[in-house]
């Protein structure tokens, strides 16, 4: 699988891993130990809170049918039979077990089998094994019949069961079942539930099947934070994209030469994810960085979650078009993720269109400047996915000069003063997916 970079940059934060740089907190380990204990507590919280959802689940429902096992209680059966009439072995059994058996015309075939002292039930489904074919207890007998939905028996075989999923659609159930029991099972949209006719150890099967797809999914809470740096900080927090080693930034830098780049995602010497934050807390102290955001969504093991954080500006007079309307331009943050959980606890993220844009202007004029990232990551449950590389220039203006003097046109130019800065910032992106336990 290939991983292609458009514009921006991936990065691991692992646990255990530190940068060769570093900053201190005096109070560092007495905040991250009442932490902690804080998270501790309320995980004792959640679990006494919740029911276990691993127990959970639909209704199964079935059409009323009498009890007729005590014609096969006590009854035993003995077989050598080798190259025999199915139908003629099905005698011998009824003539052993003093139980009439009822066949349908087509059941027939060849055997050959060994049996010792095995009860009637067992006997059953081993000669029957060689076929499609079933049985099913009447109060006096027993019937012998072909399963199959087409065959003139099958009414005689099957009985008729609803169920009512709980964490999947009736319509999911269906495609994950094997196609040769699909044929039993029709979904009921309206009412949620799933009507099957089948014969008694078909409807076996498919309870069994039932039961291990309708299952509470595991949930994923992506943790994420959007963050602006100076590229000061960039240097301080040892984020270098352009580093040789760091094949992600040689994708970057590639990408502004219209370039391509595969592969681009790569394991890099990082802070744990606690000392990041902190990092950037007493940054943003210096003004160095700021956080815009940090929500917290929660979802299901294969389903997507979606997270936009846009701004709209309008009534600009520049965003008039020819008709006078006013014309909007939202920028901001939007990604889609959807994150899929593995045996070994890895979480592989598919990303799509993770989008960074912000408002600058070209001469008072206003407009956008984006870049986006479609891919496919692993990350390990707890670590962090850094999406970077959305360096850009920023004006910021300035006007001083005597009060009220403004407000005269003909006197702005003698008593204000305009300064324009010019510095480069960076939108970083950090999502840390982390496996609910519950």
């Amino acid at each position: 699988m290939h991983r292609l970079l458009t514009g921006l940059s991936l990065m691991f934060f692992l646990s255990g891993c530190t940068t060769t740089k570093s900053i201190s907190h005096p109070d560092y380990e007495q905040r991250m130990a009442s932490l902690q204990a804080l998270k501790a507590s309320m995980a004792d919280e959640w679990q006494a809170g919740n029911a276990d959802l691993t127990k959970v689940r639909g209704k199964y429902a079935c059409t009323w049918q009498p009890d007729h096992r005590n014609l096969t209680k006590g009854k035993t059966v003995s077989l050598e039979i080798e190259d025999g009439e199915l139908r003629e072995v099905l005698a011998e059994i009824s003539a052993q077990t003093e139980v009439t058996v009822v066949m349908d015309d087509y059941v027939e075939g060849l055997i050959t089998l060994q049996l010792d002292d095995v009860d009637l039930g067992h006997a059953l489904d081993t000669v029957l094994a060689i076929g499609d074919f079933d049985y099913r207890l009447y109060r006096n007998h027993i019937f012998v019949g072909i399963r199959e939905p087409s065959s003139p028996s099958f009414s005689r075989l099957a009985s008729t069961c609803t169920y009512r999923p709980v964490f999947v659609s009736p319509e999911e159930i269906l495609v994950m079942l094997p196609p040769l029991y699909r044929q039993y099972v029709q979904p009921n949209s309206g009412k949620g539930t799933l009507t099957i006719v089948a014969p008694n150890s078909i409807q076996n099967r498919l309870k069994q099947d039932i039961y291990l797809f309708d299952r509470a999914p595991e949930q994923v809470v992506l943790e994420l934070s959007v963050i602006e740096v100076s590229r000061d900080a960039l240097d301080i927090l040892g984020i270098d994209w352009n580093s040789a080693k760091n094949f992600a930034a040689a994708a970057s830098k590639q990408y502004l030469l219209d370039a391509s780049f595969f592969n681009a995602s790569v394991q890099l010497p990082a802070y744990r994810v606690g000392h990041f934050l902190d990092a950037i807390s007493l940054l943003s102290q210096n003004g160095d960085a700021h956080i815009k955001t940090m929500p917290s969504i929660v979802t299901q093991d294969g389903r997507q979650a979606q997270f936009n954080s846009m701004q709209t500006i309008f009534g600009l007079k520049q965003l008039q078009n020819q008709n006078g309307k006013q014309r909007e331009l939202a920028y901001g943050v939007q990604m889609a993720i959807t994150p899929h959980i593995s045996n070994s606890d890895l979480i592989q993220m598919e990303i799509n269109n993770a989008s960074v844009s912000d408002l600058v202007y070209d001469q008072d004029h206003p407009r956008l400047v984006g870049h986006s990232i479609s891919s496919s990551v692993y990350v390990g449950n707890g670590s962090a996915l850094v999406i970077g590389g959305l360096l850009q220039k920023k004006n910021q203006r300035k006007v001083k000069g005597v009060s009220g003097a403004g407000e005269l046109s003909f006197m702005e130019g003698l008593f204000q003063q305009r300064n324009t800065r010019s510095y480069e910032t960076e939108v970083l992106i950090m999502i840390r997916p982390r496996i609910l336990k519950s």
